[in-house]
C-alpha cells in the first residue's frame, strides 16, 4: 500500500494584506491668487499588499497631487503618509 502524506497548505504570508500605502488626514493646499485651493482635504486611504487600485476622478480632483505625494515628489501640508509601515516624513 502506497500512502502519501496529506498535502500541507503553505504557511500564510505574514505580509499579505498589510498596508503598503496608507494616508491619514492628508491635506495639500495651493494658493491661486487670493484663493486657496485644497487639492486634498483630509484624505484617508489604505492600499494593501496585493491590491490593484485605480485613482479616478474629474479634472482638478487631486489625482496628480496624490500621486506626487505617494511618489515622494511632493509633501502634504498636513496629515500622514505611511509607506511599508514607515512614516515618510521621518525618512531621510
Amino acid at each position: 500500500m502506497n500512502r502519501q502524506a496529506p498535502a500541507r497548505a503553505s504557511p500564510p504570508d505574514a505580509a499579505a494584506g498589510q498596508p503598503v500605502i496608507e494616508t491619514r488626514g492628508l491635506v495639500r493646499r495651493y494658493a491661486m491668487g487670493d484663493s486657496e485651493i485644497r487639492a486634498l482635504d483630509g484624505l484617508d486611504l489604505v492600499i494593501r499588499r496585493g491590491e490593484y487600485v485605480a485613482i479616478m476622478g474629474p479634472s482638478g480632483s487631486g489625482k496628480s497631487t496624490l500621486m506626487n505625494i505617494i511618489g515622494c515628489l511632493d509633501q502634504p501640508d498636513a496629515g500622514e503618509y505611511w509607506l511599508n509601515g514607515q512614516l515618510v516624513s521621518r525618512l531621510g
